[in-house]
């Protein structure tokens, strides 16, 4: 009889063990964390008989836990510290001092084009306003056509919305561009003009064919005029 409840007591004890030691297997696999995760396949060791007492179950349960987690293959631990070792974006800093002169200046063209796309896609969603922009668009064509021959340029264009104007020519003569470029930079001293400040311009050329553009700014606010004042040239 002796015998018979000490064996229930050693298999109550095994039981007990085994269940805790799954129990931390089941909760350990819904972890976000990689490395408390126990490989598959390695089953959780039982306690040996010979180390159990019969008064000390509570106190063999948890060592059943820690062979669990030494047992892990040395390629799990590894892996885990290469993720780890990984920067992330947020700690990547770009430098102009690891990049080479072509790498620079290639990144340079990159802004300058994603500068000048972000400026004419704000251009073209600007509203007009019509009062002020066909007086504008009527003034400037007059002014250049009144000082220019027909036959010195092939293309005028000009557009204003709210708070810009462009003016875009084309021609083939190369004093005729010149003469272009003086009479659009002399907008800025005309009387009707006081409205606009000239932002600045720019060319070039195709073979024989030469374009150029002129920008001029409407400044709507009084923070605006300081900021632009007016030049006359």
């Amino acid at each position: 009889m002796k015998a018979f409840v000490s064996g229930l007591i050693l298999g109550a004890v095994i039981c007990f063990a085994v269940m805790r030691s799954i129990a931390p297997n089941q909760q350990l696999a819904v972890t976000s964390d990689p490395a408390a995760i126990p490989p598959p396949n390695v089953a959780a060791p039982l306690p040996e008989a010979a180390g159990v007492s019969q008064g000390s179950a509570n106190a063999s349960a948890p060592r059943n836990i820690e062979p669990n987690r030494a047992g892990k293959p040395a390629s799990s631990q590894s892996a885990v510290t290469s993720t780890s070792a990984c920067p992330t974006v947020a700690q990547r800093r770009l430098s102009p001092e690891d990049m080479s002169e072509a790498e620079a200046s290639d990144f340079c063209m990159r802004l300058y084009s994603l500068q000048a796309k972000r400026e004419q896609e704000k251009k073209d969603g600007e509203p007009r306003d019509t009062g002020w922009a066909d007086s504008m668009e009527a003034l400037m064509r007059q002014h250049i056509e009144s000082n220019m021959s027909i036959r010195q340029y092939s293309k005028l264009q000009v557009e204003c919305r709210t708070t810009f104007c462009l003016l875009r020519m084309e021609g083939v003569d190369e004093e005729a561009r010149e003469l272009a470029n003086k009479l659009a930079q002399d907008i800025a001293n005309q009387s009707w003009s006081e409205s606009i400040v000239h932002r600045g311009s720019g060319g070039d050329s195709t073979g024989e064919i030469w374009r150029i553009r002129h920008e001029w700014f409407r400044p709507m606010t009084e923070t605006e005029r300081r900021l632009w004042p007016r030049r006359r040239n």
